[in-house]
Parts: structure tokens; sequence; C-alpha cells
């Protein structure tokens, strides 16, 4: 028997043993492959640098800090309490004002500030507006003799009156009684008291000394105040409010 013809061939066996071989080899490379891709997929993702958000981040930074500011800044606005608006001059009636007096002596040759220059009080319905600085520019009726150049200030407010002129200050209500009238001294010398009721009659302020037959009287007569005072009647022009200076004056007529 031919002992070559029956022995089987080792190269099949060969070839089938190194198609395994090549099978596991390409196996593993595939597998070597993927793992290598995802460790570079897992560095790139662990080690890519992050966009540079540095100026953002600053910048938001700053809009919040700004942001914050404004909202303090409007809050401490909105806290702090609303100014009142200026309203209207407070009133002021003749109430208000204390009663003047002629002071010890008079008050010289210098007239005091007014008295009743603060009030707001509207005159009384029967008042005449007779308000201002006077001076005595002639007589009323041709030949009396009067106190020319003479100064007198007449002041009202509500129904109160008050004359400033020779030494002293009659301060008055014009209610016709003799307690609210003129309770103060005379020009004459300073010192005699006198009391004096004030009303109005007709536009005209009289005034009535007690005890004496004899009435004072201001009146209106156009632009001018006609002052009639015992034995006399003069003309006084308006030369300004009751707040002005009073002009120098070379004479010293008789209050009242």
């Amino acid at each position: 028997m031919n002992r070559s013809a029956t022995k089987p061939s080792p190269l099949p066996l060969l070839l089938a043993v190194l198609a395994g071989l090549a099978l596991a080899l390409a196996s593993c490379g595939g597998s070597a492959t993927a793992d290598l891709s995802a460790q570079d997929e897992e560095g790139s993702t662990v080690d890519a640098p992050s966009p540079d958000t540095s100026d953002g981040t600053a910048s938001s930074e700053t809009s919040a800090v700004e942001a914050t500011n404004s909202g303090e800044a409007e809050d401490a606005t909105a806290a702090e309490p609303a100014q009142p608006e200026p309203g209207p001059d407070p009133q002021v009636s003749a109430d208000d004002i204390p009663l003047a007096t002629t002071p010890p002596g008079g008050y010289g040759t210098t007239m005091p500030p007014p008295i009743l220059a603060d009030c707001t009080e509207p005159l009384s319905s029967d008042a005449a507006d007779l308000r201002g600085m006077w001076q005595i520019v002639g007589p009323e009726t041709d030949g009396d003799v009067v106190p020319v150049g003479g100064v007198q200030r007449v002041e009202q407010c509500g129904n109160r009156l008050v004359i400033t002129s020779g030494g002293v200050i009659h301060d008055m209500r014009v209610d016709g009684t003799l307690e609210n009238g003129v309770n103060d001294v005379a020009a004459s010398d300073f010192t005699t008291p006198v009391r004096v009721a004030a009303s109005w009659e007709d536009n005209v302020h009289i005034l009535r000394p007690e005890g004496l037959p004899i009435e004072v009287t201001r009146h209106l007569d156009g632009d001018q105040l006609i002052w009639r005072y015992f034995n006399f009647a003069a003309r006084l022009d308006r030369i300004g409010p009751p707040e002005m200076d009073p002009p120098a004056s070379s004479s010293r007529p008789e209050a009242g």
C-alpha cells in the first residue's frame, strides 16, 4: 500500500489555523482601535479648552453691579420722603398781631416799623381804604394854617387801623367802642391819657374822644386825604405805601 496516497495533507489544517489567527487578530485590532478612539474622544471632551468667557463674565459682572447700584439708588430715592410743595402764605389776621402803643416819651424823630405789615386779613366791609404814607400839602380851605410837610402813616387790616404820626402810635379797632378804640397818650405831651372811640360812617373815619364834644375825621377826596383836626382841615397826598421809609419832615403835626 502506498502510504503517501492515504496520509492526509497538513496544508488545509495549516491554512485553517492561519485563517483563525487572522480573524482573532482582526477582532483584537478593531477593539483596540475602538478603545483608542474612545480614549481620544474622552480626552478631547476633558482636555478641550473652554471658550474664553473672561470678557463676557467681567461685562456681566459689571452690568450686574451697575444694575444693583441703580436699583439701590432707585430704592433710596423711593425711600426718601416726598418734599411738600410750598403752599400759600399763612393767613395772618388782625387778632394775630399784638396791639401797639406809644413808647414812653414818644418814638422820637424816627418813625417805627409798620405794625400791620404782615397782616393778610381783608379790610372790613364798611372800611374805606386809607392805607398809605401821607404828607400834608396844604389846607383844605384857603386861609387855614396847617403844618405843611407833616407826615402820617395809616395802616389797616380787618377792622383795625393804626395811625403813626407826631411821636405817637394810635392803634384801634374801628367798631365804635371806647374799649377797643384808642387807649394811649396824647401827642401834646406823651403823658396825658386819651380814650377815643373810632367808627366808619359813610366811608369817613371818625374819632370821638371821651368827654369832648369834638370829632377828628379822615376821608378820601379823589386821590387826596382830607384830615379835619380840631381847628383846621388839611389836604394830604399819598406818597407811598405804609411800608415805605417816611421822608424827612420839618414839622410835626398833632396826631389824631
